[in-house]
């Protein structure tokens, strides 16, 4: 049995190429919003490495409230307070002493019957609570609030809920908060509007008298085509774009190619950066252990758009595909992690997801693998990645050849998710009972 791993939580163990060009921004252990630069992977030792498709931020001052901002009882002032990148860019919004709706929002192109997602960042600062709500180009019927306490919560939604909505706590004060709306609307002046509120309201846009001093500090506004949040993209004057990730590995010196590779045990643990209906529009890949014939075989795993399910396809040189969805679920949420397992023995395939098992519901359930996988690809597929999921990952096993892990230790390893450390342990604990049976040692 032969056998490639790597940990992208250090970026150690099996060799892989990383590119991207330009700079991608993460959060880090501290909270901190942190950028990387071109061809440098955003890995946080917490979280993994995040692997992303494009995104454009379309609004064109991201960090600049006073410039071209559209408010309506607030006064705001520029760099008060310190950003979630550790300096003072954050801007001060406070609700005026007048009986009014005190709210702020950005305008950008959008296109009828498409999702758009916005995101900022958002800081207490007297004032505990604040509403995002469709505006131009978007139902003014919907609308959410968030309560900027604790870990953060959304706090009330319209009867018409949001097409997505959340908020999370980065640390610091600080709450990155997201929401998404359908345009109904083709126009260049589409936008949402974000409210600072004094209380819970099960209203729109409601109406209070400022003090005149209380608020929030707010940072990082970023509107972007699609259903979920990606990672914050700056921008100074124009609208600015995030390149996709791309992950390779060359895994024939670990695993080797041709017949040896028609038996096969994978291991893969990542952390969903969308939750498990927001994949609206396309399927978004995450593993493609790519066929030397062909880049449309080999093995593939991805979100399935129609069905809304992690879904494993394996297809053969004779373009005979071998498919197992988990029509069960899981129900993942942003960011929960999902360990799959998957293995082929002359029986046939096996995968299973957070410990549900899979079985083959469409092909043949003993399809032959024989295509030479040369090359393994995270978060898309083909040698050209198309269809690139958002995902953080954590950890990457295969093995190839005979005497590989049984059912049993396969479907053990994916009831429960483990935090493994900054080192390498985790493949040796999760090879030690089969061990003896290797044929070539951790490094």
């Amino acid at each position: 049995m032969s056998y490639y791993q790597h940990d992208f939580k250090t970026g150690t163990h099996g060799a892989a190429t990383f590119t991207r060009t330009g700079d991608h921004t993460y959060d880090d252990a501290n909270g901190e919003v942190q950028t990387v630069g071109t061809n440098v992977a955003a890995i946080s030792t917490h979280e993994g490495m995040l692997l992303e498709d494009a995104g454009t931020n379309l609004f064109v001052q991201s960090e600049d409230f006073t410039s071209g901002f559209g408010e309506n009882a607030l006064t705001i002032t520029a760099n008060q307070a310190v950003a979630p990148d550790g300096f003072t860019t954050a801007d001060e919004l406070v609700p005026t002493a007048v009986s009014a709706a005190h709210f702020l929002g950005d305008t950008a192109s959008v296109t009828s019957g498409s999702d758009y997602t916005e995101i900022i960042f958002v800081n207490p600062n007297g004032y505990n609570y604040v509403q995002f709500t469709g505006a131009s180009g978007f139902s003014s019927a919907i609308w959410a609030n968030f309560l900027l306490t604790g870990a953060g919560s959304v706090s009330a939604v319209s009867a018409t809920a949001p097409v997505n909505h959340g908020i999370e706590s980065i640390g610091n004060g600080w709450y990155m908060i997201w929401y998404t709306q359908t345009a109904t609307l083709t126009t260049g002046g589409g936008r949402f509007v974000l409210t600072v509120i004094d209380a819970n309201t099960g209203s729109r846009l409601p109406s209070f008298t400022g003090d005149g001093t209380s608020g929030v500090y707010v940072w990082g506004n970023d509107f972007k085509l699609g259903s979920f949040p990606s990672s914050y993209v700056k921008t100074a004057g124009s609208d600015a774009t995030r390149n996709a990730d791309s992950w390779l590995a060359d895994t024939t010196d670990d695993l080797g190619i041709g017949d040896e590779t028609s038996l096969f045990g994978l291991h893969l643990v990542l952390r969903p950066q969308h939750n498990y209906n927001d994949t609206r529009g396309e399927s978004k890949f995450i593993f493609h252990w790519i066929g030397a014939n062909n880049a449309d075989q080999g093995l593939n795993i991805f979100y399935n758009d129609g069905t809304k399910v992690v879904t494993f396809r394996a297809t053969d040189e004779s373009n005979v595909s071998a498919v197992a969805a988990i029509s069960t679920g899981p129900a993942y949420s942003r960011n929960d992690p999902l360990n799959i397992r998957a293995r082929k023995t002359p029986a046939g395939y096996k995968v299973w997801v957070n410990g549900i098992s899979a079985t083959i519901t469409t092909g043949q359930a003993s399809a032959d693998f024989n295509v030479g996988l040369s090359s393994v690809r995270i978060g898309g597929r083909r040698t050209t990645p198309l269809n690139r999921g958002h995902n953080k990952f954590d950890h990457l096993q295969l093995w190839t050849g005979e005497d590989l892990p049984t059912d049993a230790q396969l479907e053990a390893m994916t009831t429960e998710y483990v935090e493994w450390g900054n080192t390498c342990g985790f493949a040796e604990t999760l090879l030690r009972p089969f061990s003896a049976s290797l044929s070539r040692t951790l490094n």
